[in-house]
């Protein structure tokens, strides 16, 4: 008998459960999508020839979602969008690899800015954190490998066709930070540091 008042709390946690389900499932955007992603390097750091250089680029599957935080109407929303990529890329025979994981703070107007928002067109901006790692081979065979890790901006445009969002997403590292770079060879493994930063875009469908 001293267990019944443990029973009757359970069974009120089971009816409060699935409320609490609904409700997250309701700020939920899930979507996935392919992005084309660039890492950058400034080369000549200091001088007057200092550039921007592409160091590499991949091919990303991506898959996140977009979390809606508050609203007004279905149709203007702010939020986080967390995303985690991971892609390719073959240079000289060689495979090399990346992962990426991009969280923004988000401001959404129109289609995709909630999933009850029924509207045709849509446009959110944001601004966040990019995490990279990547491999990559160089023409010299030397493989380079780096964790970067970047403030980023991003832009998307959504076209709602019944009910499927399909949005195309570009985004951009403001300011290029310092990253160690570790260098590996068959005989030594040297570090050095380098700006480092990136873009990317692509296409992206909710789901």
């Amino acid at each position: 008998m001293k267990l019944k008042p443990f029973f009757i709390l359970l069974i009120f946690a089971g009816f409060g459960a699935a409320p609490a389900k609904a409700q997250v499932q309701d700020r939920l955007l899930p979507h996935f999508g392919f992005m084309w992603e660039f890492v950058q390097q400034i080369s000549n750091q200091g001088t007057v020839g200092e550039s921007r250089e592409l160091f590499a680029n991949y091919y990303n599957f991506a898959i996140g979602t977009y979390y809606v935080i508050g609203h007004r109407n279905d149709v203007m929303s702010y939020g986080v969008d967390g995303t985690a990529q991971f892609g390719f890329n073959f240079v000289g025979g060689q495979f090399n690899y990346v992962a990426q994981i991009p969280v923004y703070l988000m401001g959404r107007i129109g289609a995709n800015s909630t999933p009850y928002n029924m509207q045709k067109f849509g446009l959110s901006a944001g601004f966040g954190f990019h995490y990279t790692y990547f491999t990559q081979v160089t023409g010299s065979n030397i493989r380079q490998k780096a964790h970067i890790f970047n403030p980023s901006i991003v832009f998307e445009a959504t076209l709602n066709s019944s009910g499927n969002p399909l949005t195309g997403r570009v985004h951009f590292t403001p300011f290029f930070s310092d990253t160690k770079v570790t260098q590996e060879t068959p005989v030594t493994t040297l570090e050095r540091q380098v700006p480092m930063g990136g873009f990317g875009l692509g296409l992206i469908y909710g789901f």
